[in-house]
């Protein structure tokens, strides 16, 4: 059993134009600049999106309803090679760890 965490950096604020997208973009390039597999989730309802800098790392999510936050959290959980990072306004948390999961990292923007 690995003992080692996965970094999960939540980029949030209730708060539009603080610089969410940003922080998202900057966490995300300092990762691929390391040669360090990252991935995205976008969770902003409205732009610009993280998406619309980095489309091959990040992936937009919907979790207006029930189901998009399903399909959410398991895309979260079931990787097995990344980390995890959410970001958005219905994230109240500044950091998670996910245990027994490699050490790349994941960044969403909200």
């Amino acid at each position: 059993m690995n003992d080692k965490t996965t970094p999960l950096y939540v980029v949030c604020s209730p708060c539009r134009g603080v610089g969410k997208t940003l922080v998202s973009r900057l966490l995300t390039e300092f990762y691929v600049l390391d040669r360090r597999p990252v991935a995205a989730y976008d969770l902003a309802d409205e732009g610009p999106q993280l998406a619309d800098y980095l489309p091959q790392f990040t992936t937009i999510s919907d979790i207006g309803d029930i189901f998009g936050q399903m399909a959410f959290f398991e895309r979260l959980i079931a990787a097995k090679r990344l980390a995890a990072a959410p970001s958005s306004r219905s994230f109240s948390s500044s950091s998670i760890r996910i245990r027994n999961r490699p050490r790349p990292m994941r960044v969403c923007t909200g």
